[in-house]
């Protein structure tokens, strides 16, 4: 999680109450933060991924005057209209495709105020944006700025600027050799052929998206009115993050003007509303609530409640479904007053059938000498493909990191990454793991159906078709599975070295001996074969 320092003077007068030590420990532990420390000049706190609206030292005194009763529901951000645009050209649109940004008028820049903004920069630049990759902020001078701009992709060698903290100019490439922050974030735009630039009216570079501004349009404490443009490959996740910078703003009685960019305006600071009923919501807490006591708590977590429907602010990037809305009821009402309850049912505690087949599943495979292995249910796109599977994964919206963006659709890619990170021990390496995947389904609740798969990997000089095909038969045989095998060609498995298991004229599953690219991917040295079968559907044939 996050760490971040606040000024505790600062903190105080945008809550604009005098607030005792042990009143502040208190109230910031069950809002649902971390607190780590708070002494005469600072406030330390770890914020969790999700609120990323707090990483701003003005969203977490907004969310804190509102949990402690001082002004509650939602605020209502005023966006004035200004004449300024952003064209976006169509090349850009395969490089990084999304923009959003604000003009900010009449806001006091102090030094408190511009390190407050580098830290929320860094902190979602971290965290929510994904290393830069997701998402990336820049600030800078609105008075240096003629308008209107123009977000545009270039080749790296046809520009040359001045970076932040240099003195000489250079092109693309070379702030992508020499700069600290281009060999910091390079990684992001590898392959590209084209970079994204933002340009003035008169072609002077405002920002090099994601990588870093222009010095020109530095701000410093002279600054009086600010330009935010945030850039990314999500377009929901860049007007949020917009929205975050922005209304931070607006609390240091900054006025908010919008930009148009083509055909739309920047910034859309009107709340959202999802259905739902105080029914619900008691059902999940297991307290009583109505429609004026959900209201109630609601306000304390800057939201409201309206003709059955929860309000929420416009910088809330968590807030996705009914289930949310009741986790802020319940940070509201107290965790420390909702109490437990015995069920009034006695009932004596049996394995799942699923559980107790994939444990027979396990001892057969241990018996072979295969090792199992546990590996995280969440991968990255990459991965997938390095293992020669095609397709959309499902990704995860507020993902932390970038190595983990998706919930995975295979064992086998993971168990190769297991191989991968385990080089320097003795072969044969022999493992499986028996784990859940996710595949995207409409008729379910979430739109996403789990269910358990069995992968194997079998990697020494003696791994091939005849090996994996052994234990296959031996999985299937022992549980008393009628099965066919037909040929399988993909691209994880060497053509004619790979079959597909049908039961039921269903196929679930498939072996072979990987691909030599496949092998290569994954930096391993020694011949390797697979295996992947739905533990779910095994089951439900026998």
């Amino acid at each position: 999680m996050p760490t971040l320092t606040f000024e505790k003077k600062d903190l105080l007068k945008l809550i604009g109450k005098k607030i005792r030590d042990n009143e502040l420990s208190e109230n910031i532990s069950y809002l649902g933060t971390d607190l780590k420390r708070i002494d005469k000049d600072e406030i330390v706190v770890e914020i969790f991924p999700n609120r990323t609206d707090m990483l701003t030292i003005e969203g977490f005194a907004r969310a804190l005057k509102a949990f402690m009763g001082i002004k509650t529901g939602i605020i209502n951000y005023k966006v004035n209209k200004s004449k300024e645009k952003i064209i976006v050209e169509n090349n850009v649109k395969k490089v990084r495709p999304y923009i959003a940004g604000a003009i900010i008028k009449n806001v006091k820049i102090k030094e408190n105020i511009i390190k407050s903004l580098m830290q929320v920069q860094e902190k979602i630049h971290q965290t929510y944006g994904r290393n830069r990759r997701k998402v990336a902020i820049g600030i800078h001078d609105y008075d240096k700025i003629e308008f209107p701009l123009k977000y545009k992709s270039i080749q790296p060698r046809k520009i040359e600027f001045i970076p932040l903290n240099e003195n000489e100019p250079m092109n693309l490439n070379e702030v992508l050799e020499k700069h600290p922050k281009g060999k910091a974030y390079s990684w992001i735009l590898e392959g590209k052929e084209r970079y994204p630039i933002l340009l003035d009216k008169n072609n002077e570079v405002v920002s090099f998206p994601p990588i870093i501004n222009s010095s020109r349009t530095q701000v410093t404490t002279n600054t009086k009115n600010l330009f935010i443009e945030v850039t990314g490959e999500d377009e929901k996740a860049v007007e949020k993050t917009l929205n975050i910078i922005v209304t931070s703003l607006a609390d240091r009685g900054g006025k908010v003007y919008s930009i148009k960019i083509n055909n739309r305006e920047t910034p859309n600071l009107k709340p959202s509303t999802i259905r739902v009923k105080p029914e619900y919501i008691s059902k999940i807490l297991g307290i009583e609530l109505n429609e004026s006591k959900l209201k109630k708590l609601l306000r304390k977590m800057n939201m409201d409640y309206e003709k059955k429907k929860a309000v929420v602010p416009a910088y809330r990037t968590d807030i996705l479904h009914a289930f949310d809305i009741a986790e802020e009821a319940a940070i509201a009402y107290g965790y420390n007053k909702i109490g437990g309850e015995l069920p009034e049912i006695s009932t004596i505690g049996e394995e799942d059938d699923e559980y107790k087949f994939a444990r027979k599943i396990s001892e057969i495979l241990i018996g072979f000498g295969l090792l199992e292995t546990n590996t995280n249910n969440i991968t990255n796109e990459s991965e997938e493909k390095k293992a020669g599977f095609k397709g959309d994964l499902i990704k995860i919206k507020n993902s932390v990191t970038i190595g983990y963006t998706s919930l995975r659709k295979h064992i086998i890619p993971s168990l190769l990454k297991v191989l991968s990170e385990n080089k320097h021990y003795d072969y044969p390496q022999n493992i499986f793991e028996i784990n859940t995947v996710f595949t995207e389904d409409k008729k379910t609740e979430t739109g996403i159906r789990e269910e358990k798969n069995l992968g194997i990997i079998l990697c020494g000089k003696d791994a091939d078709f005849t090996k994996i095909k052994q234990i296959i038969n031996a999985v299937l045989r022992t549980t008393n599975t009628n099965f066919e095998i037909e040929e399988h060609s993909s691209e994880t498995f060497i053509q004619g070295r790979a079959a597909k298991i049908i039961i039921n004229k269903k196929e679930v599953g498939f072996f072979g001996e990987l691909n030599p690219q496949v092998i290569e991917n994954f930096q391993l040295d020694m011949p390797t074969a697979a295996a992947e079968i739905k533990i779910t559907e095994l089951m439900k044939s026998r």
